[in-house]
């Protein structure tokens, strides 16, 4: 007698089988992949030049703020628009036309980083501009959060450096 091996039973898991190789313009869902929602215009109005990074962060009030920096600007998405929210001393930053901002949160804040500039943080709760990060911190290129520690890589001329 011949015997047909079957898969188990589940009525209620969606008709994607372990042999699926490819799925295009879905996001992953529990036990499953749902359809990628259309693209939509986020802001009325376009930064003063290029991007050269962003992120979006949520403060310890649950509020969203969204930021994008260019070469020499850092913005806030306020509404449908972008406003310039870069350091009011310092001058404008002097971001190169390949490199980049880097984001990270430490609880209320929010730190940029590009690797020229002196690192910069912008209060969630409170903030209206970015400003300098107190102390002396390194300049890098890389940063995170680890815990309860802020990391900064490639320092310098120094690449393979964290602090």
């Amino acid at each position: 007698m011949t015997i047909i091996p079957f898969a188990e039973w589940r009525p209620d898991m969606p008709a994607l089988s372990q042999w699926a190789r490819e799925a295009l313009n879905v996001v992953s869902a529990e036990e499953s992949y749902v359809p990628l929602n259309a693209l939509q215009a986020a802001s009325a109005n376009a930064l003063g030049a290029r991007a050269q990074g962003a992120a979006w962060f949520r403060g310890t009030d649950g509020g969203v703020k969204m930021f994008a920096g260019d070469a020499t600007k850092l913005y806030l998405l306020s509404g449908t628009t972008w406003n310039d929210v870069g350091r009011t001393s310092g001058g404008a930053y002097a971001l190169g036309g390949d490199g980049a901002w880097r984001f990270a949160q430490f609880g209320s804040l929010a730190i940029a980083a590009n690797g020229i500039d002196a690192p910069q943080k912008f209060d969630l709760s409170v903030g209206t501009r970015w400003a300098a990060l107190g102390g002396s911190p390194p300049i890098g290129t890389f940063i995170t959060t680890v815990r309860d520690f802020v990391l900064m890589g490639k320092i310098g001329s120094a690449p393979q450096q964290i602090a």
